[in-house]
């Protein structure tokens, strides 16, 4: 329910309105017959409209938006006058009133008019408060990412710095003559500086993940670019004819490097990598194939998760996280021994067909 607050020293004028405007329901109003007593009842009390006469004893209608305006300038106020001069309609709109109504003439009019125009700028404040809040937010958002940003790059600056110098005085102290088990307990200390380091320089790749909007990105053009990091002259690929688009985070293209990553790593002797894409009932179906040895099945669920792998076990964590933020879903589905299958499910909605044939 909308609550107004109705303003005139014309008290026959003030029940008729509040009786017209409350017999639907729609409408809960309060009145007042100054400009003095109605800004002491705003002070009191949340409305979410003003309606004032304008040619009042107190002060008149321009001068109490005026001052309403100093305590509450988002609140709509709208002018409803017997008084059609027009220097009276332009200095309310320049004092911040969102309309100016005159009266006279069918009452059923005037005050289904009057009706309309409250619930427009009531309306129309709402939509600039959400848009404002929203700016708001995005503009603390980005502010956010911007110190995060910074503050990860200073740490990951100077972890680096640490990890370098331990490194080197590791290795100063490895060219000593040493026992064996000193000498495995140097490795051990060198292998974790060696994972720190790695694990450091694995996240400046991911400080954008979620930061930028997603985009709509063609998925056999941006697999094909992931392909250029690696020397691929021994191994066959087979990509899709179909154009279709998905809508993902720019960091799309870091999901098929760790996915290619991973089955040069871990796939054994992989000589066929393939990309294909297929319409469902539950959405399009992206398919990455190798003829390697495939993922064991106890490991299916357990490769997404953080820390697991050899190396810095974020790789296919972050991957899911990337995907997962417009919604798409990875799960490996091949056949241990038949090669890996890493299939990813994007919603309908987020992926669009925009090749010269008809879709696989």
């Amino acid at each position: 329910m909308i609550s107004v607050l109705y303003v005139d020293d014309d008290t026959a004028l003030l029940i008729s309105c509040k009786l017209f405007l409350e017999r639907r329901g729609e409408f809960s109003v309060s009145t007042e017959p100054s400009p003095g007593k109605a800004l002491d009842t705003l002070r009191s009390g949340g409305y979410d409209a003003v309606v004032s006469d304008y040619q009042m004893p107190e002060m008149d209608g321009i001068e109490f938006l005026q001052r309403l305006r100093k305590e509450h300038p988002a609140l709509p106020f709208i002018i409803f006058t017997g008084k059609g001069r027009e220097e009276i309609a332009i200095a309310a709109f320049e004092n911040g009133a969102d309309f100016y109504i005159q009266k006279g003439g069918d009452p059923v009019a005037q005050f289904a008019e009057l009706s309309h125009k409250i619930r427009k700028s009531v309306e129309q404040r709402k939509a600039m408060e959400d848009e404002f809040r929203k700016k708001n937010a995005e503009e603390a958002l980005r502010m956010t990412n911007r110190k995060l940003q910074l503050l990860f790059s200073i740490t990951r600056h100077d972890i680096r710095n640490q990890v370098l110098a331990l490194r080197s005085a590791l290795d100063l102290i490895d060219t000593d003559p040493l026992d064996l088990d000193t000498r495995k307990l140097i490795g051990i200390a060198l292998k974790a500086a060696e994972t720190i380091d790695g694990q450091i320089g694995f996240t400046k790749e991911y400080e954008h993940l979620g930061v930028k909007e997603p985009r709509w990105q063609n998925i056999r053009e941006v697999f094909r670019h992931a392909t250029h990091n690696f020397l691929m002259c021994d191994i066959s690929l087979d990509l899709p004819a179909d154009g279709y688009e998905i809508f993902a985070d720019p960091l799309l293209e870091k999901v098929f490097y760790n996915l290619l990553d991973n089955a040069l790593r871990h796939g054994g002797d992989v000589t066929r990598i393939s990309l294909s894409c297929r319409e469902t009932d539950g959405g399009l179906k992206i398919f990455m194939q190798d003829n390697g040895q495939g993922v064991p099945d106890e490991n299916k669920l357990l490769i997404f998760e953080q820390n697991f792998g050899r190396n810095t076990g974020l790789g296919l964590f972050l991957s899911r996280e990337i995907l997962s933020i417009t919604g798409i879903s990875i799960a490996e589905t091949g056949r241990f021994g038949n090669g890996a299958q890493f299939e990813f499910t994007v919603p309908k909605g987020t992926y669009k067909f925009t090749g010269s044939g008809a879709p696989s």
